[in-house]
C-alpha cells in the first residue's frame, strides 16, 4: 500500500490525504488497486482499477471504477484496451468511457503506434470521437539515432575581456585561456 500525507500548516502536523492498496499477481504485476480518500474519521473508498494480462505478461485491459456511495457499488468509469502485433509491440490503446445516457461504455479515443525498420516506436497518432465521427487529434513523431552517445563534452566557461568599451574602430578580445575561441 501507499499512503500520502499533506502538511497542515495551521496545526503543524501531517494529515492523511489519500491511500492506495495494491494486489499483485504471482509475477508481481498489479491486478487491482483501490484508492481511498481521507475522511473525517476513516478512509473513504474512492476508486478501483483492475488489470488483465495476456500470456506474455502484457496488460490487455485496464478498467477503472468509481465507488457509488448511494448504491454502495462500483460503477465503471474508464476502460483501456491494449492491442499488440505478432512482435509483441503495442499497436493500439482504445479508451472507453461510461456514457450515462446510454448506460454503456463508449469508445472515445484511440492511440495508434507505428514502428520504424529498427522496431523503434516512430509515431503515435491519436484520434478521438467527436460524437459523430473519428477525427485526428494529435500526432507525435519520434526520431531515433543510429549513433550511440558515449560521453558528453563538458562546456567550460571562460572569462572573456572585450576592450575598449566603448569602441569606435578596433575591438580587442582577451580570453584568459590558451584554448581558441569559436565563433
Amino acid at each position: 500500500s501507499q499512503t500520502n500525507y499533506s502538511w497542515n500548516q495551521t496545526n503543524n502536523v501531517w494529515e492523511n490525504s489519500y491511500k492506495v492498496v495494491y494486489t499483485n499477481n504471482s509475477s508481481g504485476k498489479p491486478i487491482e488497486l483501490v484508492g481511498f480518500n481521507a475522511g473525517l474519521s476513516s478512509w473513504d473508498t474512492s476508486y478501483k482499477t483492475t488489470f488483465v494480462y495476456n500470456s506474455n505478461g502484457y496488460v490487455t485491459e485496464e478498467t477503472t471504477f468509481n465507488w457509488d456511495q448511494g448504491s454502495h457499488s462500483w460503477k465503471t468509469s474508464v476502460k483501456l484496451v491494449y492491442s499488440y502485433n505478432v512482435s509483441l509491440q503495442l499497436i493500439n490503446i482504445s479508451k472507453w468511457q461510461w456514457n450515462y445516457i446510454t448506460n454503456s461504455l463508449q469508445e472515445v479515443r484511440r492511440d495508434e503506434f507505428a514502428y520504424d525498420a529498427n522496431n523503434n516506436n516512430s509515431t503515435v497518432t491519436t484520434i478521438t470521437w467527436d460524437g459523430t465521427a473519428w477525427v485526428d487529434s494529435e500526432k507525435h513523431l519520434k526520431y531515433w539515432s543510429l549513433h550511440q552517445i558515449n560521453s558528453v563534452e563538458e562546456q567550460n566557461n571562460y572569462k572573456i575581456n572585450i576592450f575598449p568599451n566603448p569602441a569606435s574602430n578596433i575591438v580587442y578580445f582577451d580570453n584568459y585561456s590558451n584554448k581558441p575561441l569559436n565563433k
